[in-house]
């Protein structure tokens, strides 16, 4: 009995010692309330921002630690000033490095202002903290309620965002975030807006759909995005996703068009036309079935010469020379008179036939051409080597590399433009520019004709360990997926490198591994990591984040 009772003052003391050595220089652990965490966040950033090289590093580290700590809180609950600046601070939806859900985010942003503000009244614009509301009344078509469409702009971040209230001062669920041009148009009021196009039961459940047509129009592009959001009881489903989104480029909008067909009962359909540079029109068509919930996309392109020497072009990069050759052969009588192009359909013919190993048609192809102009060159330099495969690409290789490299200075081509017949691709984005084939393979296998093996990646037994690109960021995900044993064990061998390779990354790691022991319950240690964290540099942001799990710093 006596023994017994020895051994368990033993263990108790043991336990007491712990707890002391968990209250070293007199902190004790403690996981901080997320208005605490709130509110610390602005003055770390900051001084990140003014004072750290690892700005990104540590916004990325607070967002994530948000993440694990508060996700199952109601944010909405929180002060909306709080929300606000912490917002602010991280930049939360408009960088994508940050892995916050935005669109709860937002939401939670927007309960907490109009609860805070008292808005009972949504019939006319109001503005809370940094955001103006912009109501528009719109019909459920249930006779019941009133509701409203409800554009949200921040104005210190130039975001905006939509949901739809009803009267009843309930926030429904899933506000729309980030609708295209709003990074670009910088907080234009004439873009990035959303248009209601039907409210209608599509898919016969008794429940409204909502269709949405988001829009904008940027320095270089013009983007677009069809909403279906699907009214599901008191929620809220997106049934398009990320589906039915465009983009397309300034130079190209005389040549492409995008339109939405909501037209069907049971189906919507994004149908997308654009001429590409090889003139050739394709319709590129995606649709979704509401009833069934599937997905179909269709490709067709016009049935022109244009759209025949694009297959031919395609087939001739897949090396499938039997079918690039047979279409090669069909257009060719097309360009007749056509100087430029006739020699260009006779070049890739020829050289369809050598990589077929149809020689002999190779060369008849060659001798019945006539060799005129800037695409004659390339004729007569194929003539002059046999009609081997190999050589033949060595030098139609050579050739478009001499025509691409100086198509950024017209005045240098040694050849005449003669643009009426042939459009060399100076502008890439340009739907008149002929494409012209890559300088470094011309159409041709250009790694088996010179030979040239891949270079190999190099690894830690053969290279300095660049920490930075090949560990540190795969230790931060491994914490933010959660795998906590797996981080631990990845900053061990981190720090088990030379003192030059993961001295710049001391702090960061020591504060991951204590949030790791914390998390999976290494108190004691924990605090440990964060009391030397503190120590050594209290006013850092690796330090003040640290301070925020220590009572009595």
């Amino acid at each position: 009995m006596t023994r017994k009772l020895l051994w368990l003052t033993l263990c108790w003391l043991t336990l007491f010692g712990a707890l002391l050595n968990a209250q070293d220089d007199g902190y004790r652990l403690r996981e901080p309330s997320a208005e605490d965490y709130l509110m610390a966040i602005p003055v770390i950033v900051e001084w990140a921002y003014t004072q750290s090289d690892s700005y990104d590093l540590i916004r990325l580290m607070i967002s994530q630690e948000f993440n694990l700590r508060y996700a199952g809180i109601r944010l909405s609950e929180l002060p909306f000033t709080l929300l606000r600046n912490f917002q602010t601070s991280l930049a939360i939806g408009a960088d994508s490095l940050l892995f916050t859900d935005e669109a709860a985010w937002f939401l939670a942003l927007l309960e907490s202002g109009v609860r805070e503000a008292g808005i009972t009244d949504f019939t006319s614009e109001f503005t809370v903290g940094n955001f103006e509301h912009i109501p528009t009344p719109i019909d459920l078509n249930t006779g019941a309620r009133e509701a409203y469409l409800l554009q949200v702009n921040d104005r210190s971040s130039y975001r905006e965002f939509y949901a739809l209230v009803d009267q009843a001062v309930r926030l429904l669920p899933t506000p729309i975030v980030g609708l295209p041009g709003n990074v670009t148009t910088r907080g234009d009021p004439n873009f990035g807006q959303l248009t209601i196009l039907q409210i209608a039961d599509l898919d016969g459940d008794g429940e409204s759909e909502f269709i949405f047509e988001g829009g904008g129009y940027g320095y270089w592009e013009s983007c677009g995005d069809l909403y279906v959001i699907d009214m599901q009881g008191d929620a809220l489903v997106d049934r398009t996703g990320e589906f039915f989104h465009y983009c397309v480029p300034s130079a190209q909008m005389d040549t492409a068009a995008v339109e939405f067909d909501i037209t069907h009962p049971e189906s919507i359909q994004m149908i997308e036309r654009r001429v590409d540079g090889w003139n050739c029109q394709r319709t590129h068509t995606d649709t979704l079935n509401l009833v069934e919930g599937g997905l179909s996309t269709s490709t067709v392109y016009d049935d022109t010469t244009w759209c025949d020497l694009r297959g031919a072009s395609e087939a001739f990069v897949q090396a499938d020379y039997g079918v690039a050759s047979e279409i090669y052969a069909s257009v060719l009588p097309e360009f007749d008179g056509q100087i430029q192009m006739e020699a260009y359909v006779s070049a890739r013919l020829a050289l369809s036939y050598a990589l077929n190993n149809r020689l002999d048609r190779a060369q008849a192809t060659l001798d019945s051409a006539i060799p005129v102009g800037q695409m004659g060159e390339l004729l007569l330099r194929l003539r002059n080597v046999s009609t081997q495969s190999d050589e033949m690409c060595r030098v139609a290789r050579q050739f478009f590399s001499e025509v691409n490299g100086t198509q950024a200075n017209v005045y240098s081509n040694p050849y005449a433009w003669t643009p009426q017949n042939f459009h060399f691709g100076r502008e890439p984005l340009d739907p008149r520019s002929f494409p012209l084939p890559d300088p470094a393979q011309a159409g041709c296998d250009f790694l088996q004709v010179t030979g040239i093996e891949a270079t190999p990646v190099p690894t830690l037994d053969v290279a300095i360990p660049d920490v930075n690109s090949l560990v540190l960021w795969d230790a931060y995900f491994s914490l933010m997926r959660g795998e906590y044993q797996d981080l631990l064990t990845q900053i061990d061998t981190i720090r088990a490198l030379p003192g030059e390779v993961s001295a710049p990354y001391t702090r960061q790691l020591s504060y991951w591994r204590a949030l790791a022991l914390e998390l999976t319950g290494r108190s004691v240690e924990a605090l440990a990591e964060y009391v030397a964290i503190y120590a050594a540099a209290p006013e850092s942001a690796w330090g003040m984040l640290a301070a925020l799990h220590m009572e009595g710093a």
